[in-house]
């Protein structure tokens, strides 16, 4: 799918959602929406006033927020789907979340290491059960992050690279618009920097991700990580 503006061209075959908060035609500073960078695009809501540096960051506090107004039919465990998102954490808590049921959860990035959350909130999906998947990284940097569900597994991919996760996995939820930055039943919220924030419909190849990561580590001056595979 063909996007409208970019800085450099990222994979964009299967890519249903698309925020670029450092591109003016996604995200202006001081704005109440960001725009999905995707033809015929959504607008998602910016509250709470965040934060914009010149590096095309937009810093979230525990009182913002970034609402998608839109439901991701994609993220459920039995799908194929991508996430992807450039972040850096400055306090921990629940970075995303899609609301539904009671027993709502999220994705937690903790300052040094994080529990992906990818659950099917409601309670009645999973019986009550309460899966989720965590990898060890120093996410007090600005680092890259995929998360990738593919034929009933689920990967994570740090910088490029894929790492190793434990625990059970759900899968993310079938519910209401995505929420960048917490909710408000007694979790913590998440406070940081994000960068982008990309949703696909199918999975990536793991050579797709690292040419993603690629781009944007020349885009926002990581250091590149060396793919350790062909």
């Amino acid at each position: 799918m063909a996007t409208q503006y970019s800085n450099k061209p990222i994979v964009t075959n299967g890519l249903v959602y698309a925020l670029d908060f450092g591109n003016q035609k996604s995200y202006v500073s001081g704005s109440s929406s960001a725009r999905s960078l995707l033809f015929n695009p959504l607008t998602a809501s910016v509250s709470g006033s965040p934060t914009f540096t010149s590096t095309g960051l937009l810093n979230l506090s525990s009182t913002s927020n970034v609402l998608t107004n839109k439901t991701f039919s994609e993220l459920t465990i039995n799908n194929s789907y991508t996430v992807s998102t450039l972040v850096q954490v400055k306090g921990g808590g629940v970075f995303w979340n899609q609301s539904l049921g009671p027993s709502d959860d999220a994705s937690y990035l903790n300052t040094t290491s994080t529990a992906v959350g990818h659950l099917v909130t409601d309670s009645a999906y999973l019986q009550g059960s309460d899966f989720r998947r965590g990898f060890s990284a120093d996410l007090t940097q600005l680092t890259h992050i995929t998360y990738r569900n593919y034929s009933g597994s689920f990967d994570v991919f740090i910088n490029g690279v894929p790492v190793n996760t434990t625990g059970d996995y759900g899968g993310m939820l079938r519910g209401s618009s995505l929420n960048l930055n917490g909710r408000n039943n007694g979790d913590s919220f998440w406070s940081g920097s994000i960068g982008n924030f990309y949703i696909y419909n199918k999975a990536l190849t793991s050579d797709e991700i690292y040419s993603n990561y690629l781009l944007t580590a020349q885009r926002f001056g990581l250091r590149t990580t060396p793919k350790p595979y062909t």
